[in-house]
């Protein structure tokens, strides 16, 4: 992998001539390990005639392997300061390029992937792949599900615990309104560890691979999707209140709050970290029936 970027000499130096500092406030760790790189890569799925969204490019690094193997790449990058010294390190395959100096959380994402849409081959997919900035990493994922794009796949580098929390099963401590959001879209999987001497300068947490494949069809069926939000994130309120206590705050009497209970087949003394996300879905319907 004859990549500059991957020397943290050569990244010093280029910081020092540019007088450019990595913005703590932004997450800015920029990789430097091959062997993040290839594993980040080789779980995403990506194919020659597929064009990829990459959000934070950086310096390029990440950028200049994604060229190399995909049809395209647009890159969104919010730093105004970082494209003069990414554009030189990604010169060669300019052509099959795109960048946007923009914050992702502010783009316009359904035009972006109509755009790659009409560069991606007949086979190809649009895929998401990025080391992306742990603290907007929930934001992004409301982005991208709450869009309703049929991308194919998203694989990124995240926080280790956010990421145990996302894969989580009923039951698990980890188990939370987080999973059921991402798992109603996704299926995602942990992929691999990535250590901080990974990333330059080195963050203080454990990071990991992620890997989530869009769902063709969802898991579950809804007949209202932001009731369903809204019973999950209501139900996780207080973790260690019982299931039909903290759906006390959902805006339905305690009555029809037991009925709702009793029709979906749910005892009234479940912890909502012990209800699958079909028993979510089930409990929402009822709701949503109730509604009319």
């Amino acid at each position: 992998m004859d990549n500059p970027l991957l020397k943290p000499t050569y990244i010093k130096t280029l910081f020092e001539e540019s007088g450019f500092r990595p913005k703590k406030m932004w997450g800015q760790n920029f990789m430097i390990s091959p062997h993040a790189i290839e594993l980040l890569i080789d779980s995403s799925h990506l194919e020659k005639e597929d064009v990829v969204i990459e959000i934070g490019p950086g310096l390029g690094v990440l950028t200049r392997e994604l060229l190399q193997r995909a049809k395209h790449v647009i890159s969104i990058e919010k730093d105004p300061q970082l494209p003069e010294l990414l554009i030189p390190h990604v010169e060669p395959w300019k052509d099959k390029f795109t960048l946007i100096p923009n914050d992702f959380l502010e783009t316009d994402l359904e035009k972006i992937f109509k755009q790659a849409e009409k560069i991606k081959g007949k086979k190809g997919q649009v895929r998401i792949i990025s080391n992306l900035p742990y603290s907007v990493t929930t934001p992004v994922f409301e982005k991208v599900f709450e869009s309703k794009l049929p991308f194919d796949s998203m694989t990124i580098t995240v926080q280790q615990e956010l990421a145990e929390r996302v894969v989580a099963k009923p039951g698990k401590k980890d188990y939370g309104a987080l999973t059921l959001f991402v798992q109603l879209h996704t299926e995602p999987k942990i992929t691999g560890k990535i250590k901080p001497a990974a990333f330059y300068p080195p963050p203080r947490i454990g990071s990991v691979v992620l890997d989530m494949l869009f769902h063709s069809n969802r898991p579950v069926k809804l007949k209202d999707q932001a009731l369903f939000t809204q019973v999950v994130r209501t139900s996780f309120g207080k973790r260690r209140k019982m299931l039909r206590n903290n759906l006390q705050d959902l805006p339905f009497t305690k009555e029809q709050i037991l009925q709702v209970l009793e029709k979906a087949g749910l005892a009234e003394n479940r912890r909502p970290e012990t209800l699958s996300i079909q028993e979510f879905a089930d409990l929402a319907n009822c709701f949503s029936e109730l509604s009319r």
